[in-house]
């Protein structure tokens, strides 16, 4: 399966611009009611196993991306944490059905743009959920998320260079194609030296913006019940035209 992002441009500068905590305590609080193991799908570079594990929740990290998982590896060594790490498409789970609770945080399950990938990555994920597991999914909901697709520059972090080059800005623009309901951008990485040099490094996306029906739909056939839908990670009641995400709770039937 192509990747529509290609992590290994911008591996090394993910945590320094991807700080966003407001879903930690949600995992925090599902992963302590797991009755088993869990997983964590797209993990990226640990964003939210990295905390379970630091909790002392033991997590199985899963990503098709060797640079992120690179990423997660030096953190789990730096941090003297130890957990089981995956190089694995979604699409094809090379695991067992033992999992009491898989989680795919963070709008990743869009980066699967087509109907074909979408299914067979249920499918694969239901395969490794034991009977009566949960499977936590969180997506942008469109309805808020498309709002701004207008291929206009916007700033969405600025932070101190990692290697302490100077100034870090990520810079992005997206366009939204109605009928292939696929979002394309181009993220770019600007780094502004001491000396007001500046460089630049552009990276091009895209993801799906799945709607509710959509997703519900292939995740029943994958044999998954939705338990709740929630709005946001206070688990606020699901609202279509005004929350800004669709968080997914569903249990293996």
């Amino acid at each position: 399966m192509p990747t529509p992002i290609d992590y290994s441009q911008f591996a090394d500068r993910y945590d320094a611009l991807v700080r966003f905590e407001g879903d930690i305590a949600f995992f925090m609080t599902e992963a302590g009611r797991a009755t088993g193991e869990v997983v964590d799908l797209m993990c990226g570079t640990g964003r939210v196993a990295v905390p379970l594990l630091a909790a002392a929740i033991p997590v199985t990290c899963v990503d098709r991306s060797p640079d992120m998982l690179g990423v997660l590896r030096a953190k789990l060594a730096r941090r003297g944490l130890e957990a089981r790490v995956v190089e694995a498409d979604v699409c094809a789970l090379p695991l067992a059905p033992r999992f009491s609770l898989a989680i795919i945080s963070f709008n990743s399950f869009a980066e699967l743009v087509t109907t074909a990938d979408q299914q067979a990555a249920l499918a694969s994920i239901s395969r490794c959920v034991r009977p009566e597991g949960r499977f936590i999914c969180t997506l942008h909901n469109p309805t808020v998320r498309l709002k701004d697709m207008d291929d206009t520059w916007r700033v969405r972090a600025r932070v101190p260079d990692p290697e302490g080059r100077g100034e870090l800005t990520l810079r992005v623009r997206e366009t939204y194609d109605l009928k292939t309901r696929i979002v394309s951008g181009t993220q770019a990485f600007v780094t502004i030296g001491h000396d007001g040099a500046e460089s630049q490094r552009e990276v091009d996306f895209r993801f799906s913006a799945l709607d509710r029906a959509s997703f519900e739909g292939m995740a029943q056939a994958a044999g998954f019940r939705v338990e709740e839908l929630y709005g946001d990670y206070s688990r606020a009641v699901f609202m279509s035209d005004e929350s800004p995400f669709m968080i997914w709770v569903m249990s293996k039937e």
